[in-house]
């Protein structure tokens, strides 16, 4: 798979499993790293990311 060469922007790189390589990536085009923010939180046994857009 190709990256979204044309979109640009503020790029969460997340390792779901812990073993140090990227599982997934979400670039939020047309944001700086500044307008983002994340919470971890959990529910159950299912743990989540929460993102905040400013």
């Amino acid at each position: 798979m190709d990256d979204a060469v044309s979109f640009k922007g503020a790029t969460a790189r997340i390792d779901l499993d812990g073993n140090g390589t990227i599982d997934e990536s979400m670039t939020f085009t047309g944001k700086g790293s500044g307008a983002i923010f994340f919470t971890p939180g959990q529910v159950g046994d299912s743990s989540y990311i929460a993102f905040i857009l400013k």
